[in-house]
């Protein structure tokens, strides 16, 4: 069964202007146009999302506010990452500081509230869709000191851990995702040319998938996605009869920021899927079935310094569902 990825092109033509709300009250998210047919299942009714620097939990119709699950999340450096397992436990990053520069952290966190806890030392935490397999980056980018990024991937049951080390010295990983079997975990990997796609920032990134079940994780256990030109950030998703990965890219449309679906064996384009007026890149993340996809935008026009949106396989049209969101999880149904 082949794989596919959705890319996202970055167009030039603003829509409606989105009126800012708080955070803590916010006006039912506004759907710019009906699907074209009925959804297959309904969305997830929770997302977890980034917001003024605190992981709350949005209804995912009206965005509104249901509770917050930790505060001064990634204050001074970068996006957070998030990932919700099957249980309801909320993965994410968070920096601190020991000695003089920060140091990313992972902690986890159930959605229905609680205390975060420590889990380790890294960034870009992934749960598996079992929810067995817990990834992440180790390694600093941003140290010196440091030379080669890798990828560690624990068994949230047994705790024991493997690695798979980049070859690529001072490469970034990032965009980790897992596909529906639990067994392919894909990523980007951005580094200096020569070699990857160069993307505006002069930046080269690349798109492979690591196979977590071959006996020894090395260089050869992760294989290159040929995707086009631009495309800056990928995950899986699940559609009828096939297995997809969704990614970002910065080809410019006169329509705004499309995502489109790709093969991830052989690069090939299978299905433009919807386009995100007024944005110039976004993170996307996909619900079990597949159907369900929610997109935090970023970049200018009606979309501003971030913007949460859901889309539905077969709607017309993305449904907006809270302004000033960077990044964000769906919560898994049932635990609600």
């Amino acid at each position: 069964m082949g794989f596919l990825v959705v890319v996202v092109t970055v167009g030039i033509i603003a829509a409606v202007v989105l009126v800012r709300a708080s955070s803590a009250s916010r006006s039912p998210g506004h759907k710019t146009a009906e699907p074209t047919r009925p959804p297959a299942s309904a969305a997830p009714a929770e997302v977890v999302v980034w917001e003024h620097f605190r992981l709350d939990v949005l209804a995912s119709v009206s965005g509104h506010v249901i509770r917050t699950l930790a505060t001064d999340v990634a204050e001074f450096r970068g996006l957070p990452s998030l990932s919700v397992a099957p249980s309801g436990t909320v993965f994410y990053d968070n920096h601190a500081y020991i000695g003089p520069s920060p140091t990313d952290r992972i902690y986890r966190v159930p959605v229905s509230g609680g205390a975060p806890s420590y889990i380790a030392d890294g960034r870009t935490p992934a749960v598996s869709p079992d929810g067995r397999f817990l990834a992440y980056v180790t390694n600093d980018p941003f140290n010196a000191t440091v030379v080669n990024e890798a990828i560690t991937i624990e068994d949230l049951r047994t705790h024991a851990t493997r690695s798979w080390t980049d070859t690529a010295p001072e490469a970034d990983l990032w965009a980790l995702s897992w596909s529906p079997d639990s067994r392919l975990l894909s990523f980007s990997q951005t580094s200096l040319p020569p070699g990857g796609a160069t993307t505006s920032s002069g930046v080269a990134t690349s798109y492979l998938f690591l196979d977590t079940a071959a006996p020894v994780l090395t260089g050869d256990a992760a294989q290159r996605i040929p995707v086009a030109p631009g495309v800056s950030w990928a995950c899986f998703i699940t559609g009828t009869g096939s297995r997809a990965l969704v990614g970002v890219g910065e080809v410019q449309t006169r329509s705004g920021l499309r995502l489109v679906a790709i093969d991830a064996h052989s690069g090939r384009t299978i299905q433009s899927l919807v386009t995100i007026p007024g944005a110039l890149d976004a993170t996307v993340q996909a619900d079990a079935s597949g159907k369900h996809l929610v997109i935090a935008a970023s970049g200018g026009g009606s979309v501003g310094y971030g913007h949460l949106y859901r889309w539905t396989d077969g709607s017309a049209y993305p449904t907006s569902i809270a302004p000033g969101v960077l990044v964000a999880a769906w919560v898994p149904t049932g635990n609600r």
